[in-house]
């Protein structure tokens, strides 16, 4: 019995950094793609700013949501600024969400609608809207979009996606 715990013990002893290693990959490693689903990838993407600078392009393209195809104006990318969070569930304007943690100022609700590109990139085009409680769980359905549009679009890179565009 003794010789059995002591093995065990042997095993751990010898387990343990290996598996304390797995649980967290070296600083200098690089990050896998958080997702291979675009909308999970995107939830990190909102959820962790560590995740919106490793996938924000060094620059963003400013162009106008009325003529996407006409080239912008090209600005040096800040992943701080980012429109969409998530509160409670709920896609929300981020600037609203940060008044409603001062003062609890109502926050803005958006409507989200995710389109995959034919070259794999994804638009992501958000805008306040209305929404009206089903009654049932989190459940809300959209009463009408109010105020503008605006999008974002992640290009497919490298098995992944990285923020290059902001249409507004």
């Amino acid at each position: 019995m003794t010789s059995l715990f002591a093995a065990a013990l042997a095993v751990a002893t010898i387990i343990s950094p290996v598996a304390a290693q797995g649980e967290g990959r070296p600083k200098n490693a690089p990050a896998a793609c958080p997702s291979r689903e675009f909308d999970r990838f995107f939830e990190e993407f909102i959820r962790s700013s560590d995740v919106r600078r490793r996938y924000t392009g060094s620059t963003i393209e400013e162009r106008s949501i009325a003529a996407p195809q006409r080239p912008g104006a090209v600005r040096p990318a800040t992943p701080e600024r980012f429109d969409i969070a998530l509160f409670e569930y709920t896609w929300a304007d981020a600037t609203s969400v940060q008044r409603w943690e001062k003062d609890h100022t109502p926050i803005t609700e958006l409507s989200l609608d995710m389109t995959k590109l034919p070259n794999g990139s994804w638009r992501v085009k958000y805008q306040p809207a209305i929404f009206k409680d089903d009654g049932v769980g989190d459940s809300k359905t959209l009463v009408r979009k109010i105020g503008k549009p605006r999008a974002y679009i992640f290009a497919s890179t490298g098995g992944c996606w990285k923020l290059v565009q902001w249409l507004k």
